[in-house]
This record gives structure tokens, sequence and C-alpha cells, in this order.
């Protein structure tokens, strides 16, 4: 017969068996509550990518990806379904000869998140942007810059890496459109890390 050694929890019965004297530990230890718990879920990057649009020109107000919100908070934002990086987007329009502020503002639905990037658009001009991030009202961190014309593509803003925790970002673009022509600008590509 062949005998094998058990878990600790029944060494007072084997250890005998085993080649051991019997034992008693001297008082039972307690397990840690973390050990009970368990374990935190990694960050994990996500993608506002506007998918959920489905009717080109139909106007953008809010919507909800990536366990945060969306919400337009300044100018008159549509859906564009055939164009993006890739489409759809959500673009704003500045008649010709004006300059219109555009802000989109993104909220923690149920968990902080941080920042990674965007992708801005114009059809014909430089874009001026603000990126501003807060948790609890208060300012994390904000920077504005002037991105060159993209001749109609898309340029990523942000990086370098993500920034928050965060409970609000806002995005705010411009769009100074030049005297002949109204010009679209806006936005892609959201991303998260919550």
């Amino acid at each position: 017969m062949r005998l094998m050694c058990l878990p600790l929890g029944v060494a007072l019965i084997t250890a005998a068996a085993c080649g051991g004297a019997p034992t008693r530990p001297a008082s039972p230890s307690a397990v840690p509550p973390a050990a009970l718990l368990e374990p935190a879920a990694s960050p994990s990057p996500c993608v506002i990518g506007f998918d959920e649009l489905r009717v080109h020109g139909a106007a953008f107000a809010t919507l909800t990806s990536c366990k945060v919100e969306v919400t337009v908070t300044a100018a008159s934002w549509v859906a564009s379904t055939t164009y993006g990086n890739p489409a759809p987007f959500v673009q704003f329009f500045s008649p010709a000869g004006t300059t219109t502020t555009g802000e989109i503002t993104v909220s923690g639905v149920s968990t902080a998140f941080s920042f990674t990037s965007v992708d801005i658009y114009s059809s014909t001009t430089k874009i001026p942007y603000e990126i501003s991030g807060f948790s609890g009202g208060a300012l994390v961190f904000a920077f504005e810059a002037v991105q060159p014309n993209t001749f109609g593509g898309f340029a990523t803003v942000g990086g370098p890496g993500p920034r928050g925790p965060l409970d609000k970002l806002r995005i705010r673009l411009t769009n100074p459109a030049f005297p002949c022509c109204t010009n679209p600008v806006g936005l892609d590509n959201i991303r998260v890390v919550r």
C-alpha cells in the first residue's frame, strides 16, 4: 500500500504516516481581506468611432459607447456616414467667412477613464483645438494647439499616452471658414482607456 501526504488541513491525521510527527499550528492565521477579492481588471483601451450612426446628415447630440457618454455642448453637429477615419464620423459647419466653435464633452458613465487621442478633420482650413480633462470638477490637464491644414484628411492629436483618471473630457474645435466657402470640421476615433 502506498501512502500520500495530504494538505495541511489533514496533517494531524496523516503526519505520522508521511514520516513526520503530528503537530498542531500555534494559532490559525487570518486570510487578508484583499486576498478574497477578485483581481482588479486591467485597463482596457476603447475607441469611440461613432459606428452607431447610420443616417447621413442626421443631427448628432449624444451617444454612449466605451462606458462613456459623448454629448454635443457647442455648435450643431451632424453625422457623416460617407466619410470618416473610417466612416462614420461627426462634423459641424461654418458658413463662408465666419468662425464657429464646436465642442464635444465625454463623461464617465460608471467609471473613470483616461484620454489617449482623437482624430480631427477639416476640409480646407487649419484646426485650432483645445482638449481639457477634469476629475471631480478639478482640471487634470489642458492643452491647445493649431493643427495645420489636413487637406481633407484626419490628424491624430492628444498623446503621447493616457491622461487621467478623468470623469469628464472636453474637446473644442474651431472652424475658421474662408470667405469663399462653407467648411466642415469634425472628429472621429476618441480613444480612451477605462
